[in-house]
């Protein structure tokens, strides 16, 4: 924010860049300065995206809100331009640009010049686009003056006065001299002030239809906006929500055991794999799963491995990716619960050992889903040898007992700075011993609650949803309980505008050891579950999760557990599903984080097929 500035006649009262280098204004404010708000000249690409620049009151001869004299390219989007005075130009003034001029979904009103352009002002013959924009109700003098140039494609634009400006040929679908009927600039959402359009504004639904969904396209406040016909201007009335995913009840996809079975018998009895062989599976269209499903939601488990290894689970890519998705001992049943990318609705398991493999499906992500699955990226190796994607966060050495190691997920590589939380996969490569790592933004002390159990020596990981600070160039902090090298690989993100809620500390809801504690009293010191036990976990509304919640993300942990068995998670009252949620090994504590879909009074089962104690860590929930 930049906020009640004085200048000079010859320069900007907010922020002035002046010399070669490109310019980006994100999420800020540039408001009430006696001199121009934004004044840049001499630069290469200007891009202004989800910003307000207001009431900046510029004396003569200059101007009050955006100058740009002098650049390649200048980008206006998603934006407000409202409130600003000047001699000449009170919105935006453009000159000596060499490349295009672009203004989209942008909101520039209420401006005032003495002489001049109340609006936008375009003093050259360039490429300039105007598109799904309000340019109405800035004035001259006292007159209605919104735009001048000598030349734009306009589409989809609610214009107020039309009388200095050239509409060249393929500008079609303008509204012009209509009320766009929307409020003062107020804060309505968003890190910034907006004008939000009013109930039966001729805006809302108006825009470019047929719009593919692009997850990237959010309004100035950051929600998304609509699949097919957007409203015009900087907000999106009634923003989307988006679901996250969506889940099903447990089905097993495959099973390579000689006794394997499916719940279609396609994918079952196939053999073991070899070391370094590949499970090409076959997901959209069965179990529920539709044929245009971006990813699924499965539990992976390496049965029977042959030696020390791990699967990376992947959309089919050409090359295989730099990540792990499950870590295995030899002869040691383990599995972890992953969202993994569709290529022509197929998954591929890797295997660096020879292992039989069972999947079972619990969800999956629908083609409008908020959830993005990237490439699976490596931000964090502490091995003297680590290897990052970009080369920070790597061979710094391993987290001593008790510390923690810190990288930055958000704004960093596939991840943009506005993401809700992103989903990581945590592996304790060669710990000193039985211990535990906690993951948790920076800007949080630690909670009561684990991530990633591990015992000595071996190597164990697990998938993680992170939720991001309030500053998102925080960095995610990595606790270990014991001396540890950690890696993390970044497999997805969430962005703003779902139907999904993160906490802000992960939450434990359940430990029924003698000395449990949960976060409100509730589900603690229960007793050890018995062999064939199933326990009736309440989730509705606790510790922030919605009321009535469509799904929870739970951390489930069996501790000390009496022989080598499973457990699953499923809705109470739903039949018993062939699947499984966490395999656990004799006496060893282990976690595996599970989206659970509870039953309409927030309750999820968990059945013990041996004798152990359970805690439980909420770090989110989805609505209905």
């Amino acid at each position: 924010t930049f906020a009640g500035n004085g200048g000079t006649e010859s320069g900007s009262g907010g922020l002035r860049s002046d010399g070669a280098l490109s310019l980006e204004v994100i999420d800020s404010t540039i408001t009430d300065s006696n001199a121009t708000g934004l004044y840049v000249t001499n630069a290469a690409d200007v891009t202004v995206l989800r910003s307000t620049v207001s009431n900046n009151t510029a004396g003569t001869p200059f101007e009050g809100g955006v100058v740009v004299d002098g650049a390649t390219n200048l980008s206006i989007a998603h934006s407000t331009i409202s409130g600003n005075g000047g001699r000449f130009a009170g919105g935006v003034k453009v000159s000596n640009v060499t490349g295009d001029v672009r203004v989209t979904w942008s909101t520039i009103t209420g401006n005032d010049t003495d002489v001049g352009t109340g609006g936008i002002f375009v003093g050259q013959t360039i490429p300039f686009v105007l598109s799904n924009s309000i340019v109405w109700g800035n004035t001259s003098g006292g007159s209605a003056s919104d735009i001048t140039t000598q030349g734009v494609t306009a589409t989809y634009n609610f214009v107020g006065d039309t009388t200095g400006a050239v509409f060249q040929l393929g500008s079609d679908d303008n509204t012009v001299g209509v009320n766009p009927e929307i409020g003062p600039l107020a804060d309505n959402g968003g890190p910034t002030l907006t004008h939000l359009p009013q109930p039966g504004s001729p805006v809302i639904n108006a825009g470019q239809p047929n719009l593919l969904f692009i997850p990237s396209v959010t309004d100035q406040r950051g929600l998304r906006r609509a699949v097919g016909r957007v409203d015009i201007g900087a907000v999106e009335v009634s923003s989307p929500v988006f679901s996250i995913w969506t889940p099903v009840n447990p089905a097993r996809l495959a099973d390579t055991r000689p006794t394997g079975e499916t719940i279609d018998n396609v994918a079952e009895k196939d053999g073991k794999l070899a070391a370094g062989e590949q499970l090409r599976l076959p997901v959209a269209d069965r179990a529920g799963v539709p044929a245009n499903a971006v990813a699924a939601v499965v539990n992976v488990t390496a049965v029977q491995p042959e030696g020390l290894g791990f699967v990376t689970a992947h959309a089919c890519l050409p090359t295989l990716p730099l990540a792990a998705s499950l870590n295995y001992t030899q002869g040691v049943n383990l599995g972890n619960e992953i969202i993994v990318g569709l290529s022509g609705g197929e998954a591929c398991f890797f295997t660096s050992e020879a292992a039989h493999l069972t999947v079972d499906l619990v969800g999956y992500v629908p083609a409008n889903s908020g959830y993005t699955a990237i490439e699976p990226q490596r931000f964090l190796d502490t091995r003297a040898n680590g290897v990052t994607f970009d080369g920070s966060s790597q061979g710094a050495g391993p987290a001593g007992a008790g510390g923690t190691v810190q990288t930055r997920i958000f704004a960093r590589g596939n991840v943009p700075f506005d993401a809700q939380a992103a989903m990581l996969y945590v592996t304790a490569v060669r710990p000193d011993g039985v211990g535990f790592v906690t993951v948790h933004s920076c800007e949080t002390g630690r909670p009561l609650a684990s991530s990633l159990n591990h015992v000595g020596q071996i190597n164990r990981g697990n998938e993680i949803l992170v939720a991001a600070g309030e500053d998102p160039l925080a960095d995610i902090c990595v606790y270990s309980s014991a001396s540890t090298e950690l890696t993390v690989d970044v497999v997805g993100y969430i962005p703003a505008g779902t139907n999904f809620e993160s906490l802000d500390t992960p939450a434990r809801v359940l430990d029924t050891r003698a000395g449990g504690v949960t976060i409100d009293g509730l589900f603690e010191a229960d007793g050890k579950l018995a062999a064939g036990e199933t326990s009736t976990l309440n989730v509705a509304g606790r510790a922030g999760l919605f009321a009535q919640p469509n799904t929870v993300v739970l951390n489930v942990t069996s501790v000390a557990p009496e022989g080598t068995g499973f457990v699953t998670a499923y809705p109470c009252g739903e039949p018993f599903p062939l699947a499984s949620s966490l395999n656990v090994v004799t006496g060893v504590n282990g976690g595996n984080e599970v989206i659970a879909s509870p039953n309409a009074d927030g309750e999820v089962c968990l059945f013990a097929s041996v004798a152990m104690h359970l805690s439980v860590d909420a770090t989110g929930s989805t609505s209905l």
